[in-house]
């Protein structure tokens, strides 16, 4: 979470007054974000934000220039908590589902691709997933190929090719799935 300001005009220290920008209204050139904005960068050089109830979703190009804005609908966003691009431009939303699994709330990817309505990609509430995500995992790194490092601390980490398969998992996270892979028929997980 960033830029808490309640959506208030605020001085720059110069005596000008900025204005906060809203979503579905962002400038070409951003000067502040909008309240409560998860900001990621990609691997193609953008700069992404994500609101943080997962309604939006906008790109700016390396010169600061907003490339585009969306809403993202489908997805049911408690929270985002991480935004990452690959080279490609396909976004990764690591977010809160308001949906439960055994009584709580897990961590979920979603994928947006270039032109595409988001998909609920990987974790617990997905059919089949070829990868879990933890329960509380917030953090988020994407590598140059595009695999994806994922996690909360050592009890949940893990390393995800851009397949969506899991290429790694902590020893801790491993047994810490086991649980979960049991409740989903053990066929996920990698």
């Amino acid at each position: 979470r960033l830029f808490g300001s309640g959506g208030k005009a605020t001085s720059d220290g110069l005596s000008a007054e900025v204005e906060y920008a809203t979503w579905g209204e962002l400038q070409d050139r951003l000067a502040v974000p909008p309240d409560d904005v998860v900001m990621g960068t990609g691997l193609d050089g953008r700069l992404y934000l994500a609101d943080e109830n997962g309604g939006h979703l906008a790109a700016y190009r390396r010169s600061g220039r907003l490339q585009y804005e969306r809403e993202i609908e489908g997805l049911a966003v408690h929270e985002v908590h991480a935004v990452t691009a690959d080279a490609d431009g396909t976004v990764y939303l690591l977010f809160e589902t308001t949906e439960k699994w055994r009584g709580d709330t897990w961590s979920h990817l979603a994928r947006v691709r270039p032109g595409e309505s988001p998909e609920l990609w990987l974790g617990v509430l997905v059919p089949n997933t070829p990868s879990l995500i933890g329960e509380y995992d917030g953090h988020m790194f994407i590598g140059r190929d595009g695999t994806l490092y994922v996690g909360d601390d050592m009890d949940s980490l893990r390393v995800i090719a851009p397949d969506g398969t899991t290429l790694w998992r902590s020893l801790a996270t491993v047994r810490n799935d086991a649980d979960a892979e049991g409740h989903l028929g053990g066929k996920n997980g990698g």
